[in-house]
């Protein structure tokens, strides 16, 4: 299969409806897409973690907004836009 193909049948099943039946209406909680100090920030806040944790994750950040994409030998695939990602996502709580 070439690659336009392949990738015509991926954005074929992407965007067609789920046709087996299961489905759970769940109210979620998302950030918006993409990733940036703010977001981890207020991850980290939702989660209620210690500043260590915070820190950590900001620091990790700066090293992977540093690093690139390995480039293997024969394998030709798209790179991720990291930015048209949801880093979180979590239902909402019911009230008692």
């Amino acid at each position: 299969m070439n690659e336009d193909k392949s990738n015509n049948l991926i954005k074929k099943i992407t965007d067609s409806e789920y046709k087996y039946g299961f489905y759970t209406n769940i109210e979620s909680y998302k950030f918006p897409k993409g990733l940036n100090k703010k977001i981890i920030s207020d991850i980290s806040k939702k989660n209620n973690e210690p500043n260590w944790i915070l820190n950590w994750r900001l620091e990790s950040y700066d090293i992977w907004k540093k690093m690139h994409c390995p480039k293997w030998a024969n394998i030709k695939y798209i790179e991720p836009d990291f930015q048209d990602i949801i880093y979180y996502s979590s239902p909402k709580k019911k009230k008692k």
